[in-house]
Order: structure tokens, then sequence, then C-alpha cells
């Protein structure tokens, strides 16, 4: 396998990913929220780079939720905010999603170009390591924040590289790619106190979402591979 990592949603290169699998990854935390979501049930996510997208998407479909963030903060008229502790079974189990967030949404989009695309968390690392282990090149898009690379995106981008070899699949990665792997091997049993010197980790802190923090980085929670079909992302 040709392993390629990207560092933010800023610096997809469309090229690189013909051809190849695409891994979306916003730990913080858009994808953690989506694999909790489709693990309690939802039927299916469409995903928005704005607010005004989604109350768009609602005038034209009135039963669907609207959920995420800007700045971190639940927008004013969606039903839900960016927490996946309120993706319960009970509120979105069978429904339609319609998603806009600061940075997960937007690399979503930007990763389109890839001939699959899948979403990826610590929450469902071995499922997506298996769901990808025969592929020939894989492009893992960190989706960082504000256009910029982020610590936790990092950090899981080097768990799931590592989790491959792991796997014992041959991997053939760019210095970037290897350089985020040996970043994962040299924090990972001390992983939250790496991640919580992050510029965003301590933003969502002081917001308040310690709870968010300590969950997003669980590995292995989940054994679901959310992945685009079609323009919508399914499970």
């Amino acid at each position: 396998m040709h392993l390629d990592i990207f560092p933010s949603a800023n610096h997809i290169e469309a090229n690189k990913l013909d051809g190849a699998t695409a891994v979306v990854i916003d730990v913080l935390r858009a994808t953690s929220v989506m694999v909790t979501a489709f693990a309690n049930g939802l039927g299916e996510l469409i995903t928005v780079t704005s607010p005004e997208q989604a109350f768009a998407m609602r005038e034209q479909r009135p039963e669907v939720l609207l959920g995420g963030e800007k700045d971190a903060i639940c927008v004013p008229g969606f039903d839900l905010d960016n927490s996946p502790f309120n993706y319960t079974r009970e509120r979105i189990q069978g429904r339609t999603l319609v998603m806009s967030t600061s940075n997960g949404t937007r690399a979503i989009h930007g990763a389109l170009p890839a001939s699959r695309l899948l979403i990826g968390a610590f929450l469902n690392g071995d499922a997506v390591c298996k769901a990808i282990s025969d592929d020939a090149r894989v492009v893992l898009v960190c989706s960082g924040s504000q256009n910029a690379f982020t610590l936790e995106d990092a950090l899981c981008a080097g768990f799931l590289a590592h989790r491959l070899e792991q796997l014992g699949v041959e991997l053939q990665m760019t210095d970037f790619a290897l350089s985020m792997k040996v970043l994962y091997e040299l924090s990972m049993h001390h992983l939250s106190a790496v991640a919580s010197q992050g510029n965003h980790y301590q933003l969502l802190l002081k917001k308040g979402f310690p709870r968010d923090l300590n969950y997003c980085f669980t590995p292995d929670l989940f054994q679901v591979v959310p992945r685009m079909q079609d323009g919508v992302i399914v499970c």
C-alpha cells in the first residue's frame, strides 16, 4: 500500500486522490460525531460546507435534522451541536442528518475526487484499517482547524498507519506519513497528555467540552465505517 497523509483540508491535492481511497479525519469533533451517529443508527448523512446550505436543504426537505457547529458552538436554528453525546439512538435512529462544521465537512468535500471516501476517527480505527487493508493507494485526509495542521488529527493518522502495519500491510509511506506514524508511536502510551497540548484541544477545553475530548480519543469503540455513496454518507 502507498500511504500519504494530507496535513489539513487546506492541503488537499486533488490529483493525488485520483484512483485512491481517502479517509477523512476530524477527531475534534466532526468525524467522531459521524461515527457515533452511525453506530447509533443514523440513516444517512448529507455534508454541506456552510450553515446557509444546511438551512436551504431543510427548506427542500423539512424532515431532516441539522447538526454541526461554527467556531465550536451550535449554530442557532440547528437541532444538534457538534458533541457526540447528543447523537443518541433516540434522537437520530433512521433519520437523515445534514451537517455543517468548520473543518470536517469542508475536508470531506475536498476529498470527493477520491475513488472511495471513508470516515475515520480513533473511535473506529480498527474497522477503518480492516476496510482499507487491501487498497493499493490510501490518503489519510486530516481536516485540521482554520486551514492549519492540528495535533489530534496527526495523531489519529499516525494511529491508523500504525494499525495498518500491525495488520501486516506493507506500507510505502511518504516522509510526512512516516513522521505521523512515528509521532503516534512515541505518544501512544501517553496519548491524552500529548494531545492535550494542541491548540484546538485547548480551545475546546476552554469552551467547556472536557467530556467530548476524553471520548474522542477512545480507540476502537465502534465497528462502523461510514462511506460516501452517490453523494450521501451511509454505513
